[in-house]
């Protein structure tokens, strides 16, 4: 695992291991969240939680950082056809 400074680009944010997995997961996607957001090839964030003009920045509060959607959450919801039940997603009002 590398360190704030050792950080040159966004995918060094991403380990290895999971690296593998996202991969796979994107390969075999049939339908992906309407807020799922990209950045490099495999640092996934929720645009919900990072909305459109917020800047990523190395270190551990960015908005953008925290938004980072991790394999599991990925699998279960950002790139499933649930990902209405995520607890991010905007649910409509009533």
């Amino acid at each position: 695992m590398k360190t704030w400074g050792e950080i040159r680009g966004v995918d060094d944010i991403v380990l290895d291991p999971d690296k593998i997995l996202i991969n796979q997961l994107e390969s075999d996607a049939k339908i992906k969240c309407p807020y799922l957001k990209k950045m490099g090839n495999f640092f996934f964030y929720c645009g919900v939680r990072a909305p459109d003009g917020t800047e990523l920045k190395f270190e551990p509060f960015n908005k953008v950082y925290l938004a980072h959607q991790r394999p599991a959450e990925l699998q279960m919801f950002c790139m499933d056809e649930n990902y209405g039940n995520c607890k991010y997603f905007p649910k409509p009002s009533s």
